[in-house]
């Protein structure tokens, strides 16, 4: 989701707020003993137990000492050292082999698997270096992203979309984490909230809205806390999707689907959810051009909207929407139809073009709020793709490769780029965990 710009542009140029004191998540400072053992063994396998023997023994007769009752004693104990470390070596080889044929994958997937961790490392890198903290008068200190990472550079103040985004891209970098000062980022967000215990974008106008709440609520339940304030925000949330509350938001694919999205997550046990799906079911179209397959458009069908076009982003958001929702509840076997055809539909279209959308909420007669909403379609498409109820459906392996591949080689330095050139953080999550999601399904990266 990207906002429309603040009045203000960056700066030239930025800080590194890691040397000015402020509080910032620290990076992990090293592997696992399993990943540092692979690194260690990796080089060796490579080299092979002929030469790994070659290279024993030449050691061994250059530095045993000339005492070692002659040259006969000296090649034989070189000798059998070297034929030890070469087979060694080779156990290690087939072992790999091995265990990567027993697994399905070839034996080159430890290494795409790297590539994936080395990745994620360097998003970490890039945005624990732009993390910013900002006194605001109103609100005390704050700690976080705001939303592109040009902007955190220049030391903009922390936003809940921006922050939420950057907390989402280190749970992933590091799921292990836990550091203490996840804490002030967490602070940030609660102390981002509004009055009516909501969040929203900073182009809004001040009222909570389903579409940011559930994105903060999920990240807040994931940090833990404190849960009877999260359990207010929570109540909060639900009554807010309804069209009475919210007649706008409550047709709009996008803001229904990140609502489900955002309640399975914080409260998988709501009795809401059951409604948000029967939303997001009903409201799918027909697509006649495509064997009359169900899809979605970025409005929801209710028999009255005419002309409703279908959406490949939308559709995505919705399939992985009503996905996660069959996780935690089983669905009836119209919710399960409607998702695999969704799958087949977004088969059968195979585009992937980017989309921007406005969202526009009345305030009064002659006041709006505006949201600018982009899609990576790439990066939605993948994560329907990677839905369990996808598998065995003609067609979608090459297609789920070819969406990631498009993903994987849209970053650079583990950042992502809009079009415009500017960094969102959104973007960089959608793609990071894109990539990580295809490399635990597969146990290799896009070649």
């Amino acid at each position: 989701m990207t906002l429309q710009r603040s009045a203000a542009q960056p700066a030239q140029g930025g800080s590194d707020p890691r040397g000015s004191g402020r509080p910032v998540p620290s990076r992990a400072s090293g592997r696992s003993g399993r990943e540092r053992a692979f690194a260690f063994v990796r080089p060796l396998v490579r080299l092979g137990p002929f030469m790994i023997a070659l290279i024993v023994g030449k050691a061994l007769l250059d530095y045993l000492p000339q005492t070692l009752s002659g040259d006969t004693a000296r090649y034989l104990v070189a000798g059998c050292a070297a034929i030890a470390a070469g087979a060694v070596v080779a156990l290690i080889a087939i072992s790999v082999r091995r265990r990567a044929v027993e697994e399905g994958r070839s034996p080159l997937s430890i290494e795409a698997r790297q590539s994936v961790a080395e990745l994620l490392e360097a998003t970490q890198d890039a945005l624990l270096g732009c993390c910013t903290s900002v006194n605001d008068s109103a609100l005390g200190g704050l700690v976080g992203w705001p939303h592109f990472v040009e902007e955190a550079r220049a030391s903009v103040r922390p936003t809940a979309i921006g922050t939420s985004y950057g907390l989402k891209s280190c749970f992933l970098s590091d799921p292990a984490g836990g550091r203490p000062e996840f804490v002030a980022l967490g602070e940030t967000l609660w102390r981002l909230q509004l009055p009516d215990k909501g969040w929203a974008a900073r182009t809004q106008s001040g009222l909570g809205r389903p579409e940011v709440t559930a994105l903060v609520l999920g990240v807040l339940g994931h940090l833990g806390g404190d849960s009877i304030r999260l359990a207010e925000a929570v109540a909060s949330f639900e009554q807010i999707l309804t069209a009475e509350a919210d007649p706008v938001g409550m047709s709009r694919t996008y803001v229904v689907s990140a609502s489900l999205g955002g309640l399975v997550r914080v409260s998988p046990t709501s009795a809401r959810l059951a409604e948000l799906r029967r939303m997001l079911v009903a409201g799918a179209i027909r697509d006649p051009q495509h064997r009359n397959l169900l899809c979605w458009a970025d409005q929801l069908a209710d028999g009255q909207r005419s002309s409703l076009v279908p959406s490949i982003p939308h559709t995505a958001r919705a399939i992985v929407a009503l996905s996660r929702a069959a996780r935690v509840r089983d669905p009836d076997g119209q919710t399960e139809s409607t998702i695999k055809e969704g799958i087949s539909w977004l088969i059968e279209q195979g585009a992937l073009a980017r989309q921007t959308e406005q969202i526009r909420r009345t305030l009064h007669t002659d006041r709006y709020e505006s949201l600018t909403v982009r899609h990576f379609t790439a990066a939605l498409a993948a994560k329907a793709l990677l839905c369990p109820e996808a598998a065995g459906i003609e067609g979608r392996d090459a297609m789920l490769i070819e969406a990631v591949r498009e993903v994987w080689s849209e970053q650079n330095g583990g950042l992502w780029q809009w079009d415009n050139g500017e960094h969102p953080l959104w973007m960089t999550y959608q793609g990071l965990s894109v990539l990580h999601g295809y490399a635990l399904h597969t146990g290799k990266a896009p070649t």
